[in-house]
């Protein structure tokens, strides 16, 4: 994949211990076409670009990425095929580099998609998930 252009998204687990945390809606690239996606963990990022602490790799194992298409359709993938790479010196007999997930240029309705567990998260207040979107203007 050739990056053009990127976006860093971070957002928080509002709340603890709820079944879904939704995207904010994205307005700057609401009709971009989307190339791909990635996300982290702490155990390779340990904050955000904010200082935020991520949330934990062993939670986003638990979890599901729903990313609806305008138009309608939409996928579901684990969480953990969204992580491309894995570093950290602490996993580092689990250490992998990932072809990144892939999408065709899709325009993703941002407001309608989120991360899911099954049941609960578990999570606490305070833990963020953070995202690399990579994307092209339609208007440039």
């Amino acid at each position: 994949m050739k990056i053009t252009r990127a976006k860093w998204l971070e957002f928080g687990a509002t709340a603890a211990n709820q079944a879904q945390y939704f995207f904010p809606d994205l307005n700057d690239i609401k009709n971009s076409n989307i190339w791909g996606i990635e996300t982290y963990g702490e155990d390779n990022v340990t904050t955000t670009l904010a200082g935020n602490t991520l949330i934990a790799d062993a939670d986003l194992a638990k979890a599901f990425l729903t990313l609806y298409f305008k138009g309608g359709n939409f996928i579901v993938v684990p969480m953990i095929r969204v992580i491309q790479t894995q570093n950290n010196a602490a996993s580092s007999t689990n250490a992998f580099s990932r072809f990144p997930a892939l999408l065709a240029g899709q325009v993703i309705e941002w407001s309608k998609c989120f991360v899911q567990f099954g049941t609960t998260s578990g999570l606490t207040t305070g833990r963020y998930f953070g995202f690399n979107i990579y994307y092209t203007d339609p208007t440039n």
